[in-house]
């Protein structure tokens, strides 16, 4: 029997610009049997579904990846059925996602219809007053992320290094690299993804629960910002065929982290405590000084546990605001989705012991 894997992502983090998500890149639409959009207002049940409908689909020996809320990282906001290609996503802000070919490919499921409408009516004032201090406190996190980011920012600036040659190193290995990549996609498509986000639980990483066989380092002294490195990396094995994941920064899209070869090679920049590397990359030769930056380090550490205590707030607050919706829902509405998209999976992969590609 197929021996499922998961992979865990996160498709948006709490950035110095406000949420950043990369919904549109978790699948391709074009290739999909169908998209399950679900709709409704929290505490209704949409993670717990998704996680249902994962359960199930792992017991049925189908790989899945699992994309987690970067507001409470043990929700999910989406799960990809790979081999049978079918997704399920969280189409509720902040992540609005919307039928792109209704009844055709796409579902649209709203959970909503199971609730009463007479408690959330005398809740409303309440409801009001917590999203509006949810609001204030995503507000006031992301200012502490965007200025943290700026001092890492700054650090990286002051940095006098040898660029050719370190890139130069980078071209060198890229045969290496794209050795890993046996398995090809017909598009070489290229994806965006965090592997890790700042949440409310600190900056979490999901490096240890990915599919990849491989585990790489690439190390530079702090703060440097090995953006061009990574993207280096993505665009050559892209352009050849693979399949890349390009992994964010959790404080800033537009720089990377890491990224994700044909599902098998992941090379990070980010070091996990307890996680064993199978190679380490070390760019630290090419650089010529070694500035202490213990300070820098401290100020950005106190910054970035500021907001992360400001999203723990925020999640205690919605805690508070699924309260009344989950009071006012039939969950047998979730029950019945369950069935109707369980047998539409079976109906996609019949045999128990079905195997799904990679």
């Amino acid at each position: 029997m197929h021996q499922c894997k998961q992979s865990h992502y996160f498709p948006g983090s709490n950035t110095r610009v406000g949420f950043v998500g990369f919904f549109d890149s978790i699948f391709d639409p074009s290739e999909l049997k169908r998209l399950f959009v679900l709709k409704g207002g929290p505490g209704v049940g949409k993670s717990t579904l998704m996680k249902r409908i994962a359960s199930f689909a792992s017991q049925r020996g189908i790989d899945v990846d699992c994309y987690h809320c970067s507001s409470d990282p043990q929700s999910l906001d989406g799960i990809v059925l790979r081999g049978v290609n079918i997704a399920l996503v969280d189409g509720t802000a902040p992540h609005i996602v919307d039928p792109k070919l209704p009844i055709a490919s796409d579902e649209l499921i709203d959970l909503a219809a199971g609730l009463k409408k007479e408690p959330l009516i005398k809740a409303r004032d309440s409801v009001q007053y917590l999203q509006e201090d949810m609001r204030r406190l995503f507000k006031k996190a992301h200012s502490l992320v965007a200025a943290a980011d700026e001092l890492k920012a700054a650090a990286s600036a002051l940095f006098r290094y040898d660029k050719r040659s370190m890139l130069s190193f980078i071209n060198a290995m890229l045969p290496d690299v794209y050795s890993y990549a046996h398995t090809v996609s017909r598009a070489g498509r290229k994806k965006e993804v965090f592997l890790s986000a700042v949440t409310p639980d600190g900056i979490v990483s999901r490096a240890a629960q990915t599919r990849c066989t491989q585990l790489w380092m690439l190390s530079a002294p702090w703060g440097f910002d090995l953006t061009e490195c990574f993207d280096l990396i993505a665009t050559h094995c892209s352009l050849n065929g693979a399949e890349v994941k390009l992994c964010r920064d959790p404080m800033n899209a537009a720089r990377s982290s890491g990224v994700i070869i044909a599902d098998d090679l992941l090379i990070t920049s980010e070091f996990v405590n307890g996680l064993d590397y199978d190679r380490h990359i070390d760019l630290n030769g090419f650089f010529f000084d070694d500035p202490d930056d213990s300070y820098v380090q401290a100020m950005y550490d106190e910054l970035a546990s500021n907001a992360v205590t400001c999203l723990n707030s925020a999640r205690e607050l919605h805690s508070l605001l699924e309260s009344p919706y989950s009071a006012a829902m039939d969950f047998s509405v979730c029950d019945k989705a369950f069935q109707a998209i369980t047998s539409f999976i079976c109906s996609c992969c019949p045999s128990p012991t079905a195997e799904s590609g990679n």
